[in-house]
Formats: C-alpha cells, structure tokens, sequence
C-alpha cells in the first residue's frame, strides 16, 4: 500500500482512479443515493467516496444482484461536492 500511495503522490492524473485510499479514510464507508430497482429486481445505487491516495473523489454506479455486487461507470473529481453533484446526476438519470 505504501508503494501505492507513494506512485500516486508522483503522479496523481495517472492514478485517478485507483481504489486504494488516503490513510485515515475509513474503507467501506461510502455515501450513496438509492436509486431503486432496476427491470431485473437488481437494486441500484448512485455512489462517491474519497478521497484515494491520488487526492481525488471517486463517483460509481453499483448494482446488487442476489450474491454479486457489480461497480460500473466510474469516475473521479477534485472536490467532493463535485462528485456528490456527479452521483446525484446519476441519480437522476435512473429515472426512479
């Protein structure tokens, strides 16, 4: 992880997107707008969470299916509140 971290600091834009995240963020805490039930019976969720060691806020979409969780469709910001307004967009354009 400390290699990680260190790689991301170098070269934050390349690790934007990484999954590992700042020391001190607590993992598997993550906001999330409950978008519903899709066609399928599959919950959806519009989420964010951040920040990883690149320094951004990471938004995703997440779909629940009986044993599987599948993440889709992400992307990262600088600000939080940017990846709120990107994961309530997302929440809106699910339509539910």
């Amino acid at each position: 992880m400390q290699a990680a971290t260190e790689q991301a600091k170098a070269d934050p834009e390349k690790y934007k997107l990484s999954t590992v995240l700042e020391p001190g963020v607590r993992a598997g805490t993550y906001s999330y707008y409950d978008c519903g039930r899709d066609g399928h019976k599959a919950k959806i969720r519009s989420c964010w969470h951040g920040p990883n060691v690149a320094g951004y806020w990471l938004c995703w979409r997440e779909k629940i299916t009986g044993k599987k969780l599948t993440r889709t469709q992400w992307s990262a910001w600088k600000k939080r509140e940017r990846a709120e307004t990107e994961a309530l967009r997302m929440f809106n354009r699910e339509g539910r």
